[in-house]
């Protein structure tokens, strides 16, 4: 992972990567999961995180960009 734009992810996404190990591998009993499942779910759900944090922001950016520019961004086409 590495910076996307103005996003930091891979900061935050290396928090999220040390929040979730700690929440898999400490509820492996009640989640019936084994160590390398855990450590799976952990990078999965930090994958997710990540790229979830980059096109929000790339959309907040196209938004304010449009804001600038002068054109206001429309939610659907209008005929």
């Amino acid at each position: 992972m590495g910076e996307t734009g103005i996003e930091p992810v891979s900061g935050t996404s290396f928090i999220v990567l040390l929040m979730l190990l700690g929440v898999f591998l400490n509820a492996q009993d009640l989640l019936q999961l084994n160590t390398q499942d855990a450590v799976l779910l952990g990078l999965v759900g930090t994958t997710v995180f990540g790229s979830a944090i980059s096109m929000s922001g790339t959309v907040i950016g196209d938004y304010k960009n449009s804001l600038y520019i002068g054109n206001r961004p429309l939610p659907h086409l209008e005929r």
